[in-house]
């Protein structure tokens, strides 16, 4: 656990992106597993609390797609891992789940007091611009940097070769 721990923190995505919001969302995931798999195996109310004050954490961190990435992602692993210690035990479901979500709902509400004010901004803001951006993928050849990380120049000097990407988002890891 303590090398898993190591390897996570030093791991390119959390080095990369350092000074962004998106680090201090990810470094939560680990608590949000172990607050998961400690629901799981106790079963208790306490257990759900663990996971709205991770999930709440998470949502004042500042960057809510990652908090939304890894809250899919442990609910995948809450369903599996229910699957393979529960099998088909319908009581058991209904309340690992039921305490799961409570936990979640409790996070979020907790958190009311920053998404209700970007809730108002968000719905004033004019976004058009961004209309597609999704779909604008980064080019194929940052794969390269995989094997060679200043292929695109960005770790010397921080200009980039490739114009209108930007250069943390282009380092694969």
């Amino acid at each position: 656990s303590m090398l898993a721990g190591l390897v996570f923190a030093t791991s390119g995505f959390m080095v990369m992106w350092t000074n962004w919001p998106q680090v201090r969302v990810a470094a939560l995931i680990p608590a949000l597993f172990w607050a998961v798999e400690r629901l799981l195996q106790r079963t208790r109310a306490f257990d759900a609390v663990l996971i709205a004050v991770v999930v709440a954490s998470m949502v004042f961190g500042g960057f809510p797609v990652v908090t939304g990435y890894a809250i899919y992602l442990a609910t995948g692993y809450l369903f599996v891992r229910i699957f393979l210690v529960h099998r088909f035990e319908l009581r058991a479901w209904l309340r690992t789940v039921g305490l799961a979500v409570s936990g979640l709902v409790v996070g979020v509400l907790l958190t009311m007091v920053q998404l209700l004010p970007f809730l108002h901004f968000y719905n004033q803001d004019v976004l058009s611009y961004r209309a597609n951006q999704a779909l604008n993928g980064l080019p194929f050849s940052g794969l390269l940097t995989l094997i060679a990380p200043n292929s695109y120049g960005l770790c010397v000097g921080g200009q980039p070769s490739i114009t209108g990407v930007n250069p943390v988002e282009l380092v694969a890891y």
